[in-house]
């Protein structure tokens, strides 16, 4: 399980590095920050799709909270060593990865939302995207992305299976 851990994979995505890929990878984190969420979830919002919405903010909002608590239970590092480069200087702590975990809330929530074929090749694209890109940033370990994508997704699974089961749990829809 060393492997989960490993700054030699790291390292390994880190060496094919260019400008370009250093300005995609960083565009492709903010698709798992927290900014792009509540904005998103807000045009979603004065869209008119209110429930919805109100529905996915539930779902990331208590994402990034079992994340923060996580976080604090584990108190994992970050990844360091000489030859990493570090592109992002995060402030918490390493494991799970809330961009990994909230990304896969966010967009597999929709995807069970909307079930078709290409939302879920597109949430995992995504999913898979943002946390190459927190890998290729130098500031998670593979065991971070793993595990925090999979928990994301075990939320989005579980609202999804919550709200059939209790639709009027958001009675409102103004």
């Amino acid at each position: 399980m060393e492997w989960l851990r490993s700054i030699d994979l790291i390292l390994a995505i880190q060496n094919i590095s260019t400008p370009f890929l250093d300005l995609a990878m960083r565009g492709l984190s903010f698709l798992g920050s927290e900014f792009f969420y509540f904005a998103a979830l807000l045009f979603l919002y004065w869209s008119g799709k209110r429930s919805l919405a109100i529905r996915w903010m539930s779902v990331v909002l208590l994402s990034l909270y079992v994340n923060f608590l996580l976080k604090e239970a584990f108190e994992i590092p970050r990844p360091s060593g000489i030859h990493l480069r570090i592109l992002e200087t995060p402030e918490d702590f390493s494991f799970p990865s809330g961009h990994a975990q909230s990304s896969a809330s966010f967009w597999f929530f929709l995807a069970l939302s909307y079930p078709k074929v290409f939302n879920f090749i597109l949430a995992g694209i995504l999913v898979f995207l943002v946390s190459l890109s927190r890998l290729y940033l130098g500031v998670h370990y593979l065991g971070d992305v793993l595990f925090g994508a999979v928990l994301g997704f075990g939320f989005a699974l579980s609202f999804t299976k919550l709200f059939s089961v209790f639709p009027k749990m958001i009675p409102f829809s103004w």
